[in-house]
């Protein structure tokens, strides 16, 4: 009998269909592999036969994500959200802010992004802002005297 849409049959000869993990899916009948969700879309559960949607102005790194927590804010944006587990990007638009893909104030303010320095956001050279108001940046007078 063929496999239905969220499982797939990888071995030939295999008398059972196997659920797709979590980070895939297959939407058509007698397949023998899943696909993993693509950029931009995660799936949490098995067996599925869609992924689903990062939030608004969010993306994955790669393909194949499986949890929401995947969904970071797009290069340009940044996540202005105070708990680990929430996404709320905004426009990264403060001229002296560097803001790479899964910006975080909170990494902005410990100097420690998640997934490595390539993605931690900072303040161009000339520039400064405070632990209380990181967004609020100013540009130095000089810029070998900066705060």
């Amino acid at each position: 009998k063929p496999c239905p849409p969220g499982t797939a049959q990888p071995l030939g000869a295999s008398l059972e269909c196997q659920p797709c993990p979590k980070g895939g899916y297959q939407n058509l009948w007698a397949s023998t592999s899943c696909k993993r969700c693509e950029r931009g879309k995660y799936q949490d559960t098995e067996g599925s036969t869609q992924c689903k949607e990062c939030p608004a102005h969010t993306t994955t790194l790669g393909f194949g994500s499986s949890a929401l927590l995947e969904c970071g804010c797009k290069a340009g944006r940044i996540n202005i959200a105070n708990a680990s587990e929430a996404v709320a990007c905004t426009l990264c638009e403060q001229r002296g802010l560097y803001c790479p893909f899964s910006s975080s104030v909170q990494a902005l303010k410990t100097d420690r992004a998640p997934l490595g320095s390539k993605y931690q956001p900072a303040l161009q050279p000339g520039f400064y802002s405070t632990m209380n108001a990181p967004l609020v940046i100013f540009q130095c007078a000089e810029e070998w005297f900066c705060p």
